[in-house]
C-alpha cells in the first residue's frame, strides 16, 4: 500500500501481496507475517513488486518466473516518534509505512478500537504485530473518539492492508499517542522503471 500510495496520483498501481509474502528469500510461511525491513529487502533486491493480476492472492501458489514491474532504488526511514518528519514524508512522497499492535482478527472486537469514529490508541507494553500506512494526519483530531486513553487530541488517518469492510472504507485513525505508531517508518522515495538499470549487484538478498 505504501508502494501504491507513493507513485499516485500519476500511476495506479495493485502490486500482488501474494508474491511479497511466498517469494522474499526469507523461506517464512505465508501465515507467519512480515515486517517493513522483510518489504525493504524484498523491493530493493528486484524481486518484486509484481502485479497482483499475475499473482493473486488466497490461493498459496507464485508463479515461477515473475519479473519486477518497478525498481526501487530508494526508501528513506523517518526517525523514531519524528511526527514532523514523517507527515512531511507523506506531503511530499506518499504514504508512510509503520506498525501497530493489533489485537483484531477475524472480525473481533477489541477495547483499543472505535469501531463508531473509526478511532484506534494501544498504550500497553506488546510491541507491533501489523503494518499499516499512514496516509494523513489531524492535530485536532479529538482525544474524545477513542474509547478510552489519550490525554491529548491529535491522529494520524491510516490505511489497513484489510479491505474496504475495515475502518470507513478501510480508512481510520490512530492517536498520536498510540505507542507503537511512528516508531519504525519508512517511504519509498525514488521508484523507477525495470529497465534503469541490466544488473543489480548485492551480496545479501534478505538485506541484513
Amino acid at each position: 500500500l505504501a508502494l501504491e500510495s507513493s507513485l499516485l496520483p500519476e500511476e495506479l498501481w495493485d502490486f500482488s501481496e501474494d508474491h511479497i509474502s511466498l517469494k522474499n528469500s526469507f523461506g517464512m510461511d505465508q501465515d507467519m507475517g512480515g515486517d517493513y525491513t522483510m518489504a525493504m529487502a524484498y523491493l530493493l533486491a528486484w524481486q518484486g513488486p509484481v502485479r497482483e493480476e499475475d499473482d493473486p492472492y488466497g490461493d498459496g501458489v507464485s508463479p515461477e518466473g515473475l519479473k519486477a514491474v518497478k525498481h526501487v532504488q530508494e526508501i528513506r526511514i523517518p526517525g523514531e516518534k519524528d511526527y514532523d518528519a514523517v507527515k512531511r514524508a507523506v506531503y511530499f512522497h506518499g504514504g508512510v509505512q509503520t506498525s501497530l499492535y493489533m489485537e483484531l482478527e477475524n472480525g473481533e472486537k477489541s477495547e483499543y478500537y472505535n469501531e463508531e469514529t473509526f478511532a484506534y490508541y494501544y498504550d500497553g507494553t506488546e510491541i507491533s504485530n501489523h503494518d499499516i500506512v499512514i496516509v494523513g494526519c489531524d492535530d485536532h483530531y479529538s482525544k474524545e473518539n477513542f474509547t478510552y486513553g489519550p490525554k491529548k487530541d491529535g491522529a494520524f488517518l491510516c490505511v489497513n492492508s484489510w479491505g474496504s469492510q475495515f475502518g470507513d472504507r478501510g480508512l481510520f485513525y490512530v492517536s498520536y499517542e498510540d505507542v507503537n505508531v511512528g516508531r519504525h517508518n519508512l517511504v519509498y522515495t525514488q521508484v523507477e522503471e525495470p529497465d534503469n538499470y541490466d544488473v543489480i549487484y548485492q551480496s545479501d538478498l534478505c538485506g541484513w
